[in-house]
């Protein structure tokens, strides 16, 4: 029998083990993975170390560098500037306090945002409302558009209007006022205390009932606190609303 040296058999054996352990437990690697819907193609006859086969054909990458990272999400503080300007009177779009809930003035901030803005502003949909409401879909806490530690900016003027606090609360007064002044805007906001809370009972029920048996928080442009003046409007009246780009 030919004998064969220490070295080859150990060459030998790192050859197989790799393929051994991969054919062992790839399945169950595949089963756990939250890749399992990829297609899985794995040429052993490659010399390829064990680590670099599992982070290839399960993560999608390699430990060379190969692979894509997650792209970080992009919002207007890394694809900016962050705009905001009201409908009413910059715009020229008013509506009642029945917007359709939250995502109804959205839609209506991106609908305005299309009509309004100048070119190289952003996507109309990057554009959402500044209102609160009392079922816990929009303030402080939940789905807030008032990025922290941000400038807000008028497209129209290229005017700084307001910059946030840690908290995503914009300073009162306005730092620069909007282009239409006095013009007052459905808010739902709160801002009597140290923070900003939903108005109660001053949202036209969550910003769905524009009849005037309901109430709406009321911000004025130009006003000291622009976002809540202190005063409500039945929600039969049209007004405009302030838009920010998230």
């Amino acid at each position: 029998m030919q004998e064969r040296s220490l070295d080859t058999i150990f060459d030998s054996t790192l050859e197989i083990y790799p393929r051994i352990l991969i054919q062992t437990f790839l399945p169950i690697a595949l089963f756990f993975s939250c890749n399992s819907a990829k297609a899985i193609s794995l040429d052993l006859s490659k010399p390829a170390g064990l680590e670099t086969l599992l982070l290839q054909e399960i993560g999608g990458g390699s430990s060379a560098g190969g692979g894509s990272p997650t792209s970080p999400s992009v919002d207007c503080r890394t694809n900016g500037p962050c705009y905001i300007f009201e409908t009413g009177g910059e715009v020229s779009l008013s509506h009642s306090g029945a917007f359709g809930g939250i995502s109804g003035a959205d839609s209506f901030c991106s609908t305005a945002a299309g009509l309004y803005l100048p070119s190289g502003a952003g996507d109309s949909s990057e554009y959402k409302a500044l209102i609160m409401d009392e079922s816990g879909t929009r303030d402080l806490n939940h789905d807030w558009v008032i990025h922290p530690n941000t400038n807000y900016i008028n497209p129209s003027t290229g005017l700084i209007i307001s910059a946030s606090n840690s908290s995503g609360i914009l300073s009162l007064p306005e730092a620069n006022l909007f282009p239409f002044s006095g013009s007052q805007v459905y808010t739902g906001i709160n801002a009597s205390g140290s923070t900003w809370i939903p108005k109660t009972n001053a949202t036209c029920n969550n910003w769905t009932v524009g009849t005037n048996t309901r109430l709406g928080e009321i911000g004025e442009t130009g006003s000291p606190n622009y976002v809540d003046s202190s005063a409500t409007l039945t929600c039969d009246t049209a007004r405009g609303i302030y838009c920010v780009r998230f």
